[in-house]
């Protein structure tokens, strides 16, 4: 009877195993049409109101501003904002699914995990705004550096002959530190929101660990399963914060995008009442 029912229980989970293998595959295919989908619409907004946008529109902005917004604004946007958007979705499945099951073994566990969920929601969001910032700011600072490289190609043999070598060399090192500096902030306090998360998630399987061991809650045959879900939890909090926050930084990126497709437009060309 008892070999029966572990070949029983054997079967549920290698059936639950492959029914969570094929979802996530349904979803991650999902994911990249609806992505790629995406992808063209935006392609082809953006570039047809930039071919309408009036003169006065190209003489005001920047050069290296629209090669950074068409470069590494749409490079990344195309590239990785589906596939990081996909793991953020996924790894907050597990994380909660973890916080099921320490729930259905601990139900006063519930209380702690409420109350490391809106201490890590506030900490999230004030270095998430600050994140946020740096990084807008680090895109406006590539964009001069852009504009200098553009103009030492176009203009290399005229600064050769005028012997303005030297002050293009320090332009470009003044725009490189600019966006090295902000770029650096950027990625410190990513990293610095990564260990509150890691931390947030240890209390709280300290805590969980804890009360198992101390007070003895819960089912003493569901104990094993709450510690070692509750121990793996910090794990995948870090790895859900990393990539939530550069989530957060590729919709930043796809909001500059999105400020092309409400550009100034130039009357229209043809009407349908011309002869």
């Amino acid at each position: 009877r008892g070999d029966a029912d572990d070949l029983q229980m054997c079967a549920v989970y290698v059936a639950l195993v492959i029914a969570f293998a094929f979802t996530v595959l349904c979803a991650s295919r999902l994911g990249v049409l609806g992505t790629t989908r995406a992808c063209r619409l935006l392609h082809k907004s953006c570039v047809a109101k930039l071919m309408r946008a009036p003169l006065s529109w190209w003489d005001g902005t920047p050069k290296g501003r629209i090669t950074s917004r068409f470069s590494t604004d749409l490079g990344v946007v195309d590239s990785q904002l589906g596939f990081m958007l996909d793991n953020a979705v996924q790894l907050a499945s597990v994380i909660l699914a973890f916080f099921a099951v320490v729930i259905a073994v601990l139900p006063y566990m519930a209380f702690l995990i409420l109350l490391c969920t809106v201490a890590f929601s506030f900490c999230f969001h004030v270095v998430d705004c600050t994140n946020r910032e740096i990084k807008r700011m680090a895109h406006q600072a590539l964009g001069p550096w852009l504009s200098n490289v553009s103009e030492c190609v176009q203009m290399h043999h005229t600064a050769r002959l005028l012997g303005a070598e030297s002050f293009f060399v320090s332009r470009n090192d003044t725009y490189t530190d600019d966006y090295n500096r902000l770029n650096f902030s950027s990625g410190i306090l990513m990293h610095f929101l990564k260990f509150v998360a890691t931390f947030i998630a240890a209390v709280l399987a300290a805590g969980t660990t804890g009360w198992l061991m101390f007070f003895q809650g819960g089912a003493p045959e569901r104990r094993p399963v709450a510690m070692t879900y509750a121990v793996t939890i910090p794990y995948f909090a870090g790895m859900f914060c990393s990539i939530f926050s550069l989530v957060k930084l590729l919709l930043t990126a796809l909001e500059r995008l999105e400020e092309y497709r409400h550009l100034p437009q130039e009357p229209e060309w043809y009407k349908e009442g011309d002869p």
